[in-house]
């Protein structure tokens, strides 16, 4: 931390004293940070003996990030904020001056922040004259060619501050995100009950008018901002004191005691019967129409604004589309010849061989349920079948000459040439055999 200092003294072109003529409008830090869709927890007031107290308020993980920037005089920059796509309805009703930018992770990358040095930090800085000093953190996504380049053409020296301890030495980190989150939930739990239900998220469309809220809140009448001042001068930055770091490093008096409060019994008063219905059904009964919002148009990598989209015609606004639901295709799964015919309802053997003509036949592979791939056994008569017809007994062996009767006592088997039929006693073949041919056929 020594180290730090040094370099910060050196850089910023100071006497042992700490005097020098760098300025405090010409100091600045920046830094990124987001605002979420939570309220955050508050003390509450409920009956004893409750076992989990709640607050009944909608709230996301949703969060936008944004970029401070202020100098040691208290002068604030207005903030870039950024989102995967651009839409028109999030650059209407922000802080004056205010650039939008997005990016697919929702932080801050190289090309956001070449586009925020450029059209925020230099725009801001033009009209001072000297040395410019931007502090913030040394990481990968602020720098690249470009910004080096043009911040050797517009005099500005960047300084990083050491890792893991920008809580002590940064000045936004130190005294002013800290007011700024907690307004920020005041702001942000207001506008929830002051919507119906309070069962919306806060949306992209909305979020704008909090911020600048927000930053009204903490302007004051001459345009400064206090804690800004005071985080500078608690780090030691400006004035330049490195005591006021060097002397908490470390130190086990700053440890803070627990406080031991005394539990107070109240009774429930109208005041608070009427916060706990305006928090469950809030103020107004309607929600808040939805504005017709189209995409814009523009160049990846480049920000803009809300004049930007009134005076250039070359960014082009693109009605949202409408989806189209479409429909299906069906997939007509394709019939055999076979399938087509009427099949026979004759159980007589002669019947059933000329209705199964033309399906596979005996030894061939074919499809047995789910994918199981089998082969066809021979075509065989059942010892004991239904009930059939006795004018269908007109079918004899072909070896013997007996003629078919029911009920059958011998199991008959079919030539797979011929299609005819034979006992398989006379046929003199065994069961398990795939292809099966009479003597006539043999010859």
């Amino acid at each position: 931390m020594k180290d730090f200092f040094n370099h910060f003294k050196t850089s910023l072109g100071l006497d042992d004293n700490g005097k020098g003529p760098m300025p405090a409008t010409h100091i600045f830090n920046f830094d990124e940070t987001n605002l979420s869709d939570d309220p955050g927890a508050k003390k509450c007031i409920f009956k004893r003996g409750v076992k989990y107290p709640e607050r009944v308020m909608d709230s996301s993980k949703s969060s936008t990030s944004l970029m401070y920037c202020g100098s040691a005089s208290g002068h604030l920059l207005y903030v870039v904020y950024k989102a995967e796509h651009l839409w028109s309805t999030w650059t209407e009703g922000g802080p004056p001056h205010a650039r939008y930018n997005r990016s697919k992770s929702g932080w801050f990358d190289q090309f956001c922040f070449e586009d925020w040095f450029q059209n925020c930090f230099l725009h801001h800085t033009r009209h001072l004259s000297g040395s410019k000093v931007p502090i913030g953190d040394n990481l990968s996504s602020h720098f690249n060619a470009s910004v080096i380049r043009l911040a050797q053409q517009h005099d500005v020296k960047f300084i990083c501050l050491p890792s893991n301890a920008t809580h002590l030495i940064q000045p936004l980190d130190v005294a002013f995100f800290g007011p700024l989150k907690s307004q920020w939930r005041n702001i942000l739990g207001a506008w929830k009950r002051s919507n119906a239900s309070m069962s919306q998220a806060l949306s992209k469309d909305a979020f704008l008018g909090l911020l600048k809220r927000l930053n009204q809140q903490l302007q004051t009448e001459s345009g400064k901002n206090e804690n800004l001042v005071s985080g500078f001068r608690a780090t030691g930055l400006y004035p330049y004191n490195p005591n006021k770091i060097l002397n908490k490093l470390p130190s086990a008096d700053n440890e803070t005691e627990e406080e031991n409060g005394q539990r107070t019994a109240a009774a429930v008063s109208d005041a608070v019967i009427s916060i706990l219905s305006t928090m469950r059904g809030g103020k107004n009964g309607e929600p808040p129409a939805k504005k017709r919002r189209t995409r814009i148009n523009v160049t990846p990598g480049k920000s803009v604004s809300l004049e930007d989209l009134s005076a250039s015609p070359s960014l082009s606004v693109t009605p949202t589309p409408t989806s189209v639901q479409r429909q299906k295709k069906q997939f007509v799964r394709p019939r055999s010849p076979a399938s087509n015919a009427s099949p026979s309802t004759s159980s007589t053997p002669c019947c059933r061989s000329i209705s199964t003509a033309s399906k596979p036949q005996s030894g061939k592979l074919c499809k047995n349920g789910r994918g199981k791939m089998t082969r066809t056994s021979l075509k065989l008569l059942p010892l004991a079948t239904s009930a059939r017809k006795a004018d269908n007994a007109d079918y004899s062996c072909l070896i013997c000459d007996e003629p078919y009767v029911e009920p059958v006592t011998e199991d008959w088997i079919q030539c797979n040439k011929c299609l005819m039929w034979c006992h398989e006693a006379c046929a003199e073949t065994e069961l398990g055999n795939v292809i099966f041919l009479c003597d006539f056929c043999k010859d």
